[in-house]
């Protein structure tokens, strides 16, 4: 499925599964993404990925609440292209028109 965003704000922080887990807890195959920068305001930012380095750390750092510290910003520009893989935090920010393509599935959790 390909489709474009324009974010005049920050999308909701997801995370979609892999075929496995998808296919064993949802009954439908998980989700790959990726996403073409189309246009970027000066200062836009994606959320792809956090700064965990265990599990442990992932779960005190979601229970801290502590999004700032925790998630990982990246600035983008027009022409920049991001692969975004199952299990990967990831946001869209405001002032983006993204061109989207995705692997064919309703599999979304919502993180924030």
């Amino acid at each position: 499925m390909t489709k474009i965003l324009d974010a005049n704000d920050w999308l909701s922080v997801q995370v979609h599964p892999d075929d496995a887990y998808g296919l064993e807890h949802e009954g439908e195959l998980g989700k790959i993404e990726c996403w073409y920068i189309i246009a970027a305001e000066p200062g836009a930012e994606i959320i792809y990925g956090h700064n965990a380095k265990s599990k442990e750390e992932l779960r005190q750092q979601i229970e801290s609440k502590d999004w700032e510290n925790f998630l990982t910003k990246v600035p983008v520009k027009a022409g920049d292209f991001f692969y975004v893989p199952s299990g990967t935090m990831h946001a869209i920010g405001a002032g983006i028109m993204v061109l989207e393509t995705q692997q064919s599935s309703d599999t979304t959790l919502s993180c924030l």
